[in-house]
């Protein structure tokens, strides 16, 4: 739960730096800066808790188990480590 209320502190602290002409340097948040506040801290908060239920949910499963979706992300994202 630290973990989210974290990510919400991220979100405004980013809103009010942005408000004082900094960036999102993240490209994939940086079109949600320029809309709703709300936006995109409720899609901020929601992806972190989305990653910290999924996280969790792997660590609870056996090694055997938890491989295939480790294999997975890693593909899918790119950290192949090639």
């Amino acid at each position: 739960m630290l973990i989210v209320m974290f990510s919400g502190i991220d979100a405004l602290l980013t809103l009010m730096l942005v408000e004082r002409g900094a960036y999102e340097a993240n490209p994939m948040m940086a079109p949600l800066v320029g809309g709703s506040a709300v936006a995109f801290t409720l899609v901020k908060i929601g992806l972190t808790a989305g990653g910290v239920v999924l996280l969790t949910q792997l660590a609870r499963m056996r090694p055997s188990a938890a491989s295939p979706w480790a294999c997975c992300c890693t593909r899918c994202w790119g950290f192949t480590g090639r």
